[in-house]
């Protein structure tokens, strides 16, 4: 039904979906310039005029996943199934730690069309995780690397040794608590966090951490308690682009593990 806005030129008669076009047109600039809250705030009043507007939900989806809320963005996918529903809800489902919904979500958008490298990629990740189809994950990797190698590089495959060799040049570039922290802590290597990982804390976990701590952070007063591990997943550092980029995340690990471990934003 037509309203009459006043735009204060005079009285103009613009109906619901029109007003709805413009609210999404909103949401979209302020996405593509990095306000995701602000795009949600303008998609939904296009779905207060349209409530089962295709792409505002699109827009509120893609903008939870900008914000890191996966299992928000999902419901806002709830029913839709166009080719860029589809990939947003691979990245959702991935987001939340759920691979089985990756990978149907993923296969999805790929029979939709068009392919691309990145959808061949995290279908590939997820399937790598489940048991009996890392052949198939491997499959849909190496097609990601087929159409853009720059993006999507094989893995390194680094032996035990170069994975030593990047843990103790990150170790070495610690300073003050985070490096008494991680002194003398052993570095296990590991595949992959397992789904109880990911899930211990809520909101799950990404599937491709690359480390967590081992062991029972200390009560407030407890003194020097440290972890008993750090548990480096080398199946996540593999992807890195080279040697020192695997370095370069084992450090980040090293800093991000030990400021939740000591309970500090800002450690010394």
């Amino acid at each position: 039904m037509n309203e009459t806005d006043d735009t204060g030129s005079g009285p103009w008669r613009m109906d619901s979906h029109t007003r709805a076009e413009m609210r999404n047109l909103a949401a979209r600039r302020s996405l593509a310039s990095g306000d995701a809250a602000r795009a949600i705030l303008e998609a939904e009043e296009a779905l207060d005029e349209a409530p089962q507007d295709a792409d505002a939900l699109l827009i509120v989806a893609e903008a939870e996943l900008a914000l890191e809320r996966p299992l928000v963005a999902r419901r806002a996918l709830a029913g839709l199934t166009t080719a860029r529903a589809w990939t947003l809800r691979a990245e959702a489902c991935w987001g939340s730690a759920d691979l089985l919904g990756t990978v149907e979500a993923g296969c999805a958008a790929l029979a939709a069309g068009p392919e691309t490298a990145a959808l061949h990629d995290r279908v590939g990740a997820a399937l790598e995780r489940l048991s009996g189809r890392e052949a198939e994950g491997r499959e849909h990797r190496s097609r990601a690397t087929e159409m853009d190698a720059a993006s999507f590089p094989p893995p390194l495959g680094l032996d035990a040794r170069a994975f030593e060799t990047a843990t103790a040049s990150a170790v070495k570039r610690l300073k003050g608590r985070l490096a008494r922290l991680w002194r003398d802590v052993p570095m296990r290597l590991e595949p992959w966090p397992t789904l109880e990982d990911l899930h211990s804390e809520s909101p799950p976990l990404h599937p491709d951490v690359d480390a967590l701590y081992e062991g029972e952070p200390p009560e407030p007063g407890e003194g020097d308690v440290r972890p008993t591990a750090l548990r480096l997943f080398r199946r996540n550092l593999d992807y890195a682009a080279d040697a020192s980029e695997v370095a370069d995340r084992v450090f980040q690990a090293l800093v991000d593990e030990g400021t939740a471990w000591l309970g500090d934003s800002e450690p010394a």
